[in-house]
């Protein structure tokens, strides 16, 4: 007996490589710099004093509502518009589990992420790139000729940390004639977010996470916010129980310690001027980045002319 002939050819994703020794300076996954915010640490261990573990018998809430309401009153929009999942990486599975299938495409930029196509290909879906120029123009008559059930937009892009202006995801969710989906996993890091324009296109599925600026990778904590009818759409093909306990009180004090996440956003980015001004005086290459990362090109193999 074997699986399933097109996941038997699959690659899987490889994930950025985690040292086992102490000392190193990890910069493969672009996780946080700084620790998470204290509120974290100390609401679950006062958990734990409190319950003295007792709550890990139960499961957790299942529909992640607290959690939710706290994103929501974050971004002044209503819980019913918010999906909780194991990392934004759940979420963009659940998105193409719903919108995509042998018969219903997807589209997305060249460069993005690279877990895309691996997640179109275990859903048998087909796919189609739109090539970035090297200015990062985007072809706007290719995404209106695309039929295409989803178009994936990572904003700030990665690799090259580019983030896209509300004024340009507004023009592709007007051009593009099904869901946008602008996966926000450095947003907070980014001049603009595509929440602001919720209420203009209903055609938009925003993904966030909680792993690079609220520094809880470690937890594994990702959101989706749109429109009811597609929250509602996503929320039948979510596993249940897909967030654990932990994982939501940890988000929870997270995303309400909007103080601490405004000064780590600040110090990241103080850092990141710093190194883009010192590329510059080496006469690298390198894009203007909007997210916690440098994507730079050295003048020659030795880095300098």
């Amino acid at each position: 007996m074997n699986c399933l002939a097109h996941i038997g050819s699959l690659r899987p994703y490889q994930p950025g490589f985690q040292p086992k020794e102490s000392g190193w300076l990890k910069l493969n996954t672009n996780e946080n710099p700084y620790p998470c915010s204290p509120k974290v640490p100390n609401a679950i261990s006062e958990l734990l004093k409190k319950s003295d573990g007792a709550f890990f018998r139960l499961y957790p809430d299942p529909d992640s509502l607290s959690l939710r309401e706290a994103i929501a009153n974050c971004y002044h929009i209503k819980p019913s518009q918010v999906i909780a999942g194991n990392g934004s990486d759940d979420i963009l599975n659940l998105i193409i589990r719903a919108f995509t299938d042998s018969t219903s495409s997807a589209t997305f930029l060249d460069p993005s992420y690279s877990l895309y196509p691996i997640l179109l290909n275990i859903q048998k879906s087909p796919w189609e790139v739109i090539p970035l120029a090297r200015n990062l123009e985007i072809d706007f008559p290719k995404i209106r000729r695309s039929t295409a059930n989803i178009l994936l937009l990572t904003s700030p892009n990665a690799p090259t940390g580019l983030g896209f202006s509300n004024k340009i995801i507004g023009k592709i969710a007007e051009d593009f004639s099904g869901v946008l989906v602008v996966d926000e996993a450095y947003g907070e890091f980014s001049q603009e977010s595509a929440i602001d324009l919720l209420s203009n296109y209903d055609n938009l599925i925003i993904t966030r996470s909680f792993s690079k600026s609220y520094s809880l990778a470690g937890m594994r904590v990702g959101y989706g916010v749109s429109s009811e009818k597609w929250i509602e759409c996503l929320d039948k093909v979510r596993d249940s129980y897909n967030l654990d306990y932990l994982a939501q009180v940890a988000a929870i004090e997270a995303i309400k310690d909007q103080s601490y996440l405004k000064n780590i956003i600040r110090r990241v980015k103080f850092t990141r001027n710093r190194v883009e001004e010192f590329f510059s005086k080496l006469g690298w290459f390198y894009y203007p980045s909007e997210a916690n990362f440098i994507f730079v090109e050295p003048k020659n193999v030795a880095g300098y002319s």
